[in-house]
């Protein structure tokens, strides 16, 4: 484009160039940070060959990749702009990413295809390094995108990434446009698929207009992109035709003039309510010599101006410069139509890019104050901790997790109740609401995990455990091995409770270290060591603690309860004796079930005798004759009634053994023990605290693109808002 400035002043001068480049910046500048505006650009369509290629080097003035085969394998999207001076950029877009600049800035048309083929390979190429092609020539490329058997298999026919031609040209058209791989026929099925699926999706969008190139020679009929045209905009309101190559139909060609007289007129098969344009461009030949822009459009003019059936045809519908006026004027009403869309648009992704750079930690305090910023946080992180374990944060989510850990253990504990049975055998007809009087604590028992003993079986510990006791004593460590069996599984619900809010507090650590130090690596890493060194010695001596609780209730068997104790034994004693001497029938009183099976309490009984009498059914009890069990009926209730008091003590001891030796000591202990491993007190301390201080590259990286897409926006904001006021 170099030495032409000037010589095409119709086209960089259109009424659309003039009056609205401003507006077209700013809609590239909003595409180039990855945002979708489907009102532009153009997609240009074709079966190939139609004089694509050839169109899109006359608008752009650059030459573009021409091999034999698919050249195009990527939508490339153009724009043109005004600029003081020539010059052009390559970029890649790569959804949903902004766009990175590929090429350096460019200031001989010259070197542009060269840059496009890098381009366009390295998107073919996603397994290869994005640098892999700057320095390739053409046949380099060529040779490592070429796919033959065996060779080149992961490079992709195909993609719907692209690359993007911003261009700058004193004499250039402001426009923006997509070139689209060429329909073919000749192709791999999948091939032809993957072509047809991309032309679809890019013109499917009820704001965008098709541009579909038409070679003179070839029937409407035929053409396969005006096919999908008319799939896609069924009754042609955005629809433009651009026939090409006007100078295959010769004289004499009578159809092929009638054809185009009739479709340019609108009387034809094939109407668009936007109509055709004809197009003349730079043959092989005058490629080859150079010809000027200039030269072109003079020459074109001439052509057009002595040929049938275009010499019959408006001018406003013939030559390149038509096209571009009209195209500029067309796109322009819509996107003043559509302007205030574009700026609600615009405010939303600020309101999103804002929020995503709310996200983003701050930066770090410069190396002078590393010390002071790390103990900052040390010490925010320490208290935090010690808030959220001792249930004075506004989130209490630990302590409402670990209250649920502990009402687990409670249950499991609960379910490990001895079942006794005051008959020779288990009678598992009997109902379960007859097992047991009413509890002292009103807890209601689950299914019980032990298994169910009668008379017989607590007999035999009994006689097991015997030895020198005189006559009539029962042996203590028949009520002990009785207890023990209890006992024993107490340690499973004590352990996972522990594990549970082990886990409980590891997440409320990961979680507050993340918020304190995620942004710095170095200093994260290192302070997750040193807490979870904490917590593992913290737990272990907890651990212990917790197995010598639990051997406590094993070695002594011990309660200066006494009143509960001596309650509970007569209560579960007398329970066990109506049961047992009640038959079987007597489990239903009046035909209905009892609620709970008698026992002694301080209510005064019904009466079955005159008052005056002082006699009650109760009392009958005592005219019954000694039961051979009697000790095995007492030794029930004394061990009923022992799990209830060491049950009770238990399920509070466990948790607060949990919660103090382990969790509390671990918060309130961990500041001044990071403090001492730290030695911030040391001369090295200071230069440490600077390399911890070194923030996350990733997190830097982030905020840069954020905090200059943010100001991109607002000045796009800012030149909406006045372009908008000047109308």
């Amino acid at each position: 484009m170099g030495g032409e400035v000037g010589e095409t002043a119709g086209v960089g001068e259109s009424e659309y160039a003039r009056q609205r480049r401003t507006l077209f910046k700013i809609l590239h500048d909003l595409k180039a940070l990855g945002h979708v505006f489907h009102l532009v650009p153009v997609p240009v369509c074709a079966l190939k060959p139609a004089g694509k290629s050839s169109l899109v080097e006359a608008v752009t003035g650059v030459k573009v990749p021409r091999d034999d085969g698919m050249c195009t394998r990527c939508p490339m999207e153009c724009t043109i702009l005004s600029g003081p001076a020539w010059s052009c950029t390559i970029s890649l877009r790569i959804s949903p990413s902004p766009d990175a600049q590929y090429s350096p800035v460019l200031s001989r048309s010259d070197d542009v295809e060269l840059w496009i083929r890098r381009a366009q390979a390295t998107l073919l190429c996603p397994h290869l390094p994005r640098h892999a092609f700057k320095t390739k020539n053409a046949e380099e490329i060529k040779a490592m995108t070429e796919k033959v058997e065996g060779k080149n298999e992961a490079v992709k026919t195909v993609v719907s990434d692209s690359v993007v031609i911003s261009i700058e040209d004193p004499a250039g058209a402001d426009l923006i446009f997509v070139d689209l791989p060429g329909l073919v026929e000749n192709e791999d099925l999948e091939v032809i698929r993957l072509i047809q699926n991309l032309v679809t999706e890019n013109i499917k969008h009820s704001s965008t207009f098709i541009l579909v190139t038409l070679p003179a020679v070839d029937n409407i009929e035929n053409q396969k992109a005006m096919r999908l045209a008319k799939e896609a905009d069924p009754e042609g309101k955005r629809t433009i035709g651009i026939v090409t190559k006007p100078d295959t139909v010769v004289t004499g060609s009578t159809d092929a003039v009638k054809l185009w007289t009739e479709t340019f007129a609108g009387t034809g098969k094939h109407k668009l309510r936007l109509g055709y344009y004809a197009v003349r461009l730079a043959l092989d030949a005058e490629r080859k010599e150079g010809i000027s822009r200039a030269e072109l459009s003079r020459r074109a003019t001439s052509f057009f101006a002595a040929n049938a059936p275009w010499k019959d045809i408006a001018a406003n519908r013939l030559g390149l410069d038509a096209l571009v006026r009209d195209v500029s004027a067309l796109l322009m009403s819509v996107l003043i139509r559509d302007l205030p869309k574009l700026m609600d648009q615009v405010t939303r992704l600020i309101a999103s890019t804002q929020r995503a750079l709310a996200s983003v930690p701050t930066p770090p305090i410069s190396a002078k104050g590393a010390t002071a910023e790390a103990l900052d946080r040390i010490v925010g992180f320490c208290v935090a901790l010690s808030r959220k374990v001792h249930g004075r944060a506004d989130d209490r989510t630990f302590v409402h997790r670990t209250r649920e850990a502990y009402l687990t253990m409670k249950q499991a504990m609960r379910r490990s109740a001895p079942e006794f049975w005051p008959f020779e055998c288990a009678l598992e007809q009997c109902e379960r609401e007859f097992r047991r009087p009413q509890e002292l604590d009103a807890v209601v028992e689950e299914d019980a995990a032990c298994k169910v003993m009668g008379l017989v079986d607590v007999r035999k510990v009994i006689k097991e455990c015997t030895g020198w006791e005189l006559p009539g004593h029962i042996p203590f460590d028949a009520k002990a091995q009785l207890i023990k069996g209890f006992v024993d599984q107490w340690e499973d619900p004590s352990a996972t409770a522990f594990e549970n809010v082990a886990r409980i507090l590891e997440s409320v650590v990961v979680e507050l270290i993340e918020d304190n130090f995620g942004t710095f690596p170095k200093f994260k890493a290192s302070i997750t060591a040193l807490v979870a060194a904490q917590m593992k010695t913290h737990a272990k001596d907890c651990s212990d603690a917790l197995m010598s609780s639990l051997d406590h209730e094993q070695i002594a068997l011990f309660t200066q309860n006494v009143h509960d104790l001596r309650v509970g034994t007569e209560r579960w004693h007398e329970h066990y004796q109506w049961l047992r001497y009640r038959q079987e029938s007597s489990f239903r009183i009046s035909g209905k079930p009892t609620a709970h099976a008698p026992y002694v309490t301080n209510e005064p009984r019904s009466p079955t005798v005159a008052p005056r009498g002082g006699i009650y059914s109760t009392d009958f009890r005592r005219l019954l004759p000694v039961d051979e069990y009697k000790d095995e009926i007492l030794v029930m209730a004394e061990v009923r009634a022992f799990f209830h008091i060491a049950y009770k003590r238990i399920i509070d001891h466990i948790p607060t053994r949990i919660q103090h030796d382990f969790v509390q000591k671990f918060a309130d202990g961990l500041q001044g023990r990071l403090l001492t491993e730290l030695a911030v007190d040391a001369p090295e301390s200071l230069k440490r605290f600077e390399s911890w201080m070194e923030e996350d590259p990733e997190i830097a990286v982030t905020r840069k693109r954020l905090t200059e897409r943010m100001e991109k926006l607002i000045h796009i904001q800012t030149q909406l808002e006045e372009y908008s006021a000047s109308q």
